[in-house]
Order: structure tokens, then sequence, then C-alpha cells
């Protein structure tokens, strides 16, 4: 059985709002409902917890902006992302 097939087998059974993922001896792993979480970074995050994170890092980056500092580049994807929803 192809890994597709089982991630879709999986997503049927557990349903769209959970996240799973499956580790393969080999190394790889596929995410089942992988949709439902987000890529920042080369990083998956299955929920939205961390753009609590990135809130409080662009709060910061704003006020030192008006001394020069620039957001990084995690700062920046989140907030390209975010400006797309």
């Amino acid at each position: 059985m192809k890994k597709d097939d089982i991630r879709k087998q999986v997503e049927t059974i557990i349903g769209a709002n959970n996240k799973l993922i499956l580790l393969y001896e080999s190394g790889e792993f596929v995410i089942v409902n992988e949709d439902q979480g987000s890529w920042i970074e080369d990083k998956w995050y299955s929920n939205r917890n961390f753009e609590w994170y990135l809130r409080q890092q662009n709060s910061l980056a704003t006020i030192n902006n008006a001394t020069g500092r620039t957001k990084t580049a995690l700062e920046q994807k989140f907030w390209d992302d975010y400006d797309r929803e």
C-alpha cells in the first residue's frame, strides 16, 4: 500500500480536525491532515499557538523599528501568510 493511500485512509478515520504524523523506519514521515497546520521556516506547527509568540515578537519589532531594527525572516513569513488569509 502506498503512503498516500495510507494517509487518506487515516484522514478518513481520524476526521478533518485531527492531525497525526506517521514515522517510517526510513526516516520519512507523512503528516495526516497537513493542511490543518502551518509550515514556517521548515517547521510544521499543528496549531496556531505559535502566533501568540510571533505577535509578541512583532510588537517588539514595531517598537525597535524606530531604532532601525528589522523583522526576522520568521516574523516576515508569518505576516506575509497572515495578510493572505
